[in-house]
């Protein structure tokens, strides 16, 4: 019942954001947005969606080198489409994390190096995105007003400081040890034993993080580049600098787990940022909806390749492994 009642809220929220979004933006001014694509800018946004994903995939080479885990880049990239695929399409974004996880697992015996590995790829990023959301609020606080926008910084700073807490200090794990004494806790609590002793070791791995970091910095870089693209594709001229700006606080909403897959928190984020910077409001929802489309065929792409990569790696997988879920971002 409760889990019945969580979709049933969730999905209100969807429906009456979107609602918002279409009212706010009007179908005739959407609809005249789209007619007037540039479909060069379109190819070109096409063309950058690879390109990013190899930037968090040369990344994830640094953190499992760092683990002493040793895989190709392209191997990495197959898992990495395969992991959009799974978090597009199954109804909790954590499913795309554990797939990389246990298809990794089978290029080493090391199932929670290979879990930290994709959980510090995802948290290096996820500091990064914070600390630039922070200097933007900290520049512009006449975006506080809006409480949302305020909500989620203050929800995103929280889950850092609780997770960097979580990850230097043993007594959380600990207590939970001593406490559970159940045979189906202790199996759990074993396996995240192991995960947090394999993520503890990135302390000592001062250089890969600052590595790992620095390509979160590339990554944001390409991603405004690639917003600029995007945005060309439905208005001229476009203020670059002012979607560097909004970039960070776009990519923080489309993490928070308010609505399904996002959709209509984004929306509303992106009419929101856009006509904050003066576009029009159908331009704003125009380049969300082309950043869904070239998501939804990475997706497709991950989701064909995966049944040859699966082929290749036969192993059963019976173990099971906690992840903090995927931070979804959409380029």
């Amino acid at each position: 019942m409760k889990i019945n009642i969580k979709s049933a809220l969730t999905l209100l929220v969807t429906v009456v954001l979107i609602y918002l979004v279409i009212r706010k933006v009007g179908v005739e001014n959407l609809l005249e947005t789209l007619a007037g694509t540039d479909l060069r800018f379109v190819a070109v946004s096409v063309i950058l969606t690879p390109v990013l994903l190899l930037v968090s995939v040369f990344k994830w080479q640094i953190l499992l080198r760092a683990q002493g885990i040793t895989v190709s880049v392209w191997r990495l990239f197959l898992l990495y489409l395969v992991g959009r695929f799974f978090s597009q399409f199954l109804p909790s974004n954590v499913g795309g994390d554990v797939v990389r996880t246990y298809e990794l697992k089978n290029d080493t015996d090391d199932l929670a190096g290979a879990a930290a590995s994709v959980f510090m790829e995802r948290f290096t990023g996820f500091v990064t995105l914070v600390l630039m959301t922070l200097f933007v609020f900290v520049t512009n606080i006449a975006l506080l007003k809006n409480l949302v926008l305020a909500g989620t910084l203050l929800s995103a700073l929280l889950a850092m400081t609780v997770i960097v807490w979580l990850i230097v200090d043993d007594r959380p794990l600990q207590f939970l040890l001593q406490y559970l004494k159940g045979q189906v806790f202790q199996k759990y609590l074993t396996k995240l034993k192991k995960l947090h002793r394999s993520v503890q070791c990135y302390k000592h791995q001062k250089k890969a993080i600052t590595w790992a970091m620095l390509w979160s910095v590339v990554f944001y870089a390409g991603a405004a580049i690639g917003l600029y693209v995007n945005t060309r594709a439905f208005h001229s001229p476009v203020p670059f600098w002012g979607l560097v700006v909004i970039l960070p606080i776009l990519m923080l909403v489309a993490m928070m787990p308010i609505t399904f897959n996002g959709i209509g928190l984004q929306e509303w984020a992106y009419v929101l940022l856009f006509t904050w910077l003066g576009l029009p409001a159908s331009v704003g929802l125009s380049v969300i909806l082309l950043s869904r489309a070239k998501n939804t065929l990475t997706a497709v792409a991950g989701g064909i390749i995966y049944p040859a990569i699966k082929s290749k790696n036969p192993q059963t997988q019976q173990n099971q492994v906690v992840l903090s879920g995927d931070l979804k971002i959409d380029v």
